[in-house]
């Protein structure tokens, strides 16, 4: 994607536009506890910093737009003082002066925006006298570039090389103001460094030149670049650099060796790689590398980090599990800090999982090397009750509070041992809904900043690749960095509302607070992030007849659209009924903020920014109820089918819950036309919604109204509504007969107590993989799809995390016979459908490639893989019927 198709991004060119301030001044006298500003001042600017002229040069400015005029005799003085850490600020008022204090840049920088706000809250040009001290508990807020590219597939844009300027100077003006003070950017060491054994790249100057721009230009706004890798990367076998030093090489991860830290070439080869950047780039702020996870890396990559066991490479076997990352953080350190003793490492262990950390990673988090920042996701694992149950998450949850026991425990660790900790959030939003700039529920982030400062985190990172908009989110974090939370939070809620909503503050806050209740009830379910409807449900086909297609990943733009197999976005928490109520929760909640937001627009009407956080809150409240309503659509059309359309309460639902989209969609479209943030999404850099596609579902809609419904009426009438609702896919009876397969064969069996499925199966022995895999799923796309993964030497895994799954097997010389039982308390829905939609295959692997490849009854799943999805796809099930 070239530069030019950034610019027609239209936000990016709003982002480039001036910081404008809007003051709420009702008051021309002055009272008898402030300083009177409205005459005019005088600035001294005694803190003499070429990093400080932006700052200075905004305060001006703003001083303008006040109406308070220059020359004036009350007197603003800037000037040095000794404080206790790096970013603390005074700010001393009396009658005829105020003294701006800082011993550092930064904290100078932070009390002239401090002292903004304060005018900007204020209903008159006055300041409170006395004595203001505000000092950080967090050091480093990072975040990143909203449309910057993400350097993955599908569009594998690099920003170090293209012309484009992904940080307009009033761009970062906005994220200064906010409390930002390091941004990140993707970077690959095999693109820019030089070192002993390898040549330099032939575009690393190119590469190095930009970021050495980028990193100046942020600087003049107090922002730092961190470069974010995931190094050292696996090799890939057949790379001429390990054929040539094979000791770099440790632990067979399939079609990757891992890359073995221990040898002293190793050592060298992350010492030079890390030097050679920040030697060519001075000023960077450091690294932020995920050491474990997402990607493979080191030999401890072949274990999971909730599993304990061996590594698969001898020489890191023998030490302990610890001992592997330390010699690689240890080397990444020394060679950046040779080069740049201020900047700073960050080791972030991206470990998204359900499950407790296993014991090494518990040893881990107390054996970082000094000086290295120990990052987690403060959510994952993370257990919230909802309707009644203990409900469990992965990675990434604005809408649920935390910290997880696991952040909990690790970072415990981690502080106990003296080393520094940073939690991994999502500030403005997360893969909850990444379609919209933020989420207006600061209420949630302060009770995640309460809880990591008690934690005693010291650093954050904001964002993944979304979650990064400048805005009230931003605003929220920014502040309470420097919060000793002696404010509670409706309080902390009003100072954080007046500034931008003046004497409608309150209303403002209680509007967030009413977002914050509602969206708590987000379902707590990774694949409702992942694949669910809340992110752009509004560009959803909606189909009447059952065509079992799976769901698009939310922040791939390059998939088909969504089908109707809406039971892949609930595997694991959900069934669709619960899912259902918790989205109804959200949207009565919603309307309810709503009400109050909307009555602040008139009184806001010349104020668009106010106007555009209206709008926001509006386009997110249609979200959910587009969510709302698919969910209800399949569960309405699922209950016609079974009903074999008996009920013409269910029809006269479905059609009110079209009437409802119609207007729905409708409503956004005229949103999307007054706000271009509307359905971009920054991981796909590109729209998942947009007013072409809003276009063509209102058409389809209608032509359900018009045709479809009408159709399906005319079916029940006739007594046709079995045809109509045929399932295409193929269907069996259970006889208990034995199929065939090539390799193996199979039946399946269904009792009272739990679904069977007996095997027997050729031993085979020459491929590095044996697998079978297992999918069910009910007929109707509608339940939770289950999968289960099990092997001809005994082992299994539950995917579906149910615990449940029980695989038994004997071997009687080259065969071996098994019997997998799924309990009925994992798929209920079963005793009274008699019927699964089911595919069953067994994968041979053979050097990271698939081989053979058997399956029941349809033939290959989709070729596409889909992330906690694999290759599955519903319409490739086959429908097994039992007596």
């Amino acid at each position: 994607m070239r530069g030019t198709q950034v610019d027609k991004w239209p936000f990016v060119a709003a982002l480039r536009q001036p910081l404008k301030s809007v003051f709420h001044y009702s008051r021309h006298e002055c009272g008898p506890g402030e300083a009177d500003l409205s005459g005019g001042i005088s600035l001294a600017c005694n803190f003499k910093s070429k990093l400080l002229e932006t700052a200075y040069s905004d305060l001006e400015k703003f001083m303008g737009e006040a109406g308070i005029r220059s020359g004036g005799k009350y007197r603003i003085i800037f000037e040095k003082t000794h404080t206790s850490r790096f970013e603390e600020f005074f700010i001393r008022t009396n009658k005829n002066t105020c003294r701006v204090q800082s011993a550092d840049t930064e904290g100078m920088r932070r009390a002239i925006f401090f002292l903004e706000d304060m005018l900007l809250a204020a209903d008159g040009p006055f300041l409170p006298l006395g004595r203001i001290n505000r000092k950080p508990w967090l050091k480093n807020r990072i975040s990143r570039c909203y449309f910057g590219p993400i350097k993955r597939p599908p569009f594998n844009r690099d920003e170090l090389m293209d012309d484009v300027d992904y940080y307009p100077d009033e761009y970062l003006n906005r994220l200064a103001h906010e409390g930002i003070n390091g941004l990140w950017l993707t970077v690959e060491w095999r693109d820019l460094c030089k070192t002993s054994i390898t040549k330099l790249p032939p575009d690393a100057p190119r590469r190095l030149a930009k970021l050495s721009r980028t990193v100046a230009k942020c600087a003049r706004y107090g922002i730092k670049i961190w470069i974010f890798h995931i190094e050292p990367v696996a090799w890939k076998k057949d790379d001429p650099l390990l054929q040539k030093y094979p000791e770099l090489g440790g632990a067979d991860l399939g079609g990757e060796k891992a890359f073995c830290p221990v040898r002293a070439l190793a050592q060298k080869y992350i010492r030079e790689s890390v030097n050679y950047i920040f030697s060519e780039v001075p000023g960077l702020g450091g690294i932020i590398n995920i050491t474990h996870g997402e990607r493979s890396t080191t030999c401890l990559s072949s274990i999971a980090s909730f599993q304990d066991g061996k590594v698969g490479c001898q020489r890191c076997d023998q030490m302990p599990k610890w001992r592997i990352i330390h010699n690689t953080l240890s080397a990444m350190r020394e060679g950046m800090k040779a080069a740049s003793p201020s900047a700073e490492l960050i080791a972030w262990f991206y470990m998204p999982n359900t499950e407790s950390p296993a014991r090494w990673v518990r040893e881990l988090a107390a054996h970082m090397p000094d000086n290295v920042i120990f990052q987690y996701n403060f959510e994952s694992n993370i257990k919230i009750k909802q309707l009644g149950k203990i409900r469990t998450g992965g990675d990434y949850w604005l809408s649920g509070v935390g910290p997880s026991d696991n952040f909990r425990l690790l970072a415990e660790n981690a502080s106990s041992a003296g080393t520094e900790v940073s939690a991994k959030m999502q500030v403005c939003c997360s893969h909850e809904v990444a379609t919209v700039p933020y989420v207006p529920v600061p209420g949630i982030l302060y009770r995640k900043y309460r809880k990591l400062r008690e934690l005693g985190g010291k650093h954050v990172m904001q964002c993944w690749y979304f979650g990064n908009y400048p805005g009230l989110m931003h605003r929220a974090a920014g502040m309470l960095a420097f919060e000793n939370f002696n404010l509670t939070e409706k309080q902390f809620l009003l100072s954080l509302a007046r500034p931008e909503w003046g004497r409608a503050a309150e209303k403002a806050a209680g509007a967030w607070r009413l977002f914050s209740d509602a969206y708590e009830n987000y379902p707590l379910c990774n694949m409702v992030q992942y694949y669910g409807p809340v992110h752009c449900g509004s560009v959803w086909p909606l189909y009447l007849k059952q065509i079992n297609l799976p769901l698009a990943p939310t922040w791939m733009p390059d998939f088909p659209p969504s089908g109707d197999a809406i039971g892949e976005c609930l595997s694991g928490n959900y069934t669709l009924t619960e899912a259902l109520d918790m989205t109804g929760r959200i949207c009565e909640k919603w309307r309810k903020g709503m009400t109050v937001l909307n009555g602040l627009a008139a009184p806001f009407t010349g104020n668009p920014e106010r106007l555009a956080d209206i709008r926001l809150a509006e386009a997110l409240g249609l979200q959910f109820e587009c969510a709302r309503n698919i969910m209800d659509f399949y569960l309405t059309r699922h209950n016609i089918y079974a009903q074999e359309g008996k009920s013409e309460k269910s029809l006269s639902r479905l059609e009110m819950i079209l009437s409802s989209e119609l207007a729905n969609r409708a409503r956004l479209l005229e949103l999307c036309r007054l706000d271009s943030r509307l359905g971009f999404h920054p991981e796909a850099e590109a729209y998942q919604y947009d007013r072409k596609r809003l276009e063509k579902s209102l058409k389809q809609i209608k032509a359900l109204l018009k045709s479809g419904i009408p159709e399906l009426r005319a079916a029940i009438a006739a007594g046709k509504i079995n045809q109509y609702a045929a399932d295409r896919r193929p269907v069996m009876k259970s006889s208990g007969k034995w199929i065939e397969q090539k390799t193996f064969k199979w039946r399946a069996l269904l009792d009272k107590h739990a679904l069977r499925f007996e095997i027997e199966a050729r031993i085979i022995t020459d491929y590095n993989a044996r697998h079978f895999h297992l999918r069910v799923m009910d007929r109707y796309s509608i339940q939770p799809v289950r999968f289960f993964y099990f092997s001809q030497e005994g082992d299994c895994h539950d995917f579906s995390s149910t615990g449940a799954m029980k695989w038994n097997i004997t071997r009687k010389l080259n065969v071996v016979n098994g019997v997998l039982t799924v309990p009925v308390r994992v798929i209920p829905w079963i005793m009274t459908e008699k019927a699964a939609a089911c595919g069953l295959k067994r994968l041979l692997m053979r050097e990271g490639k698939e081989t053979e490849y058997d399956s029941f009854p349809a033939g290959k799943d989709q070729t596409r893989e889909r992330l906690g999805m694999g290759r599955f796809n519903p319409d490739k099930l086959g429908i097994i019927e039992f007596a």
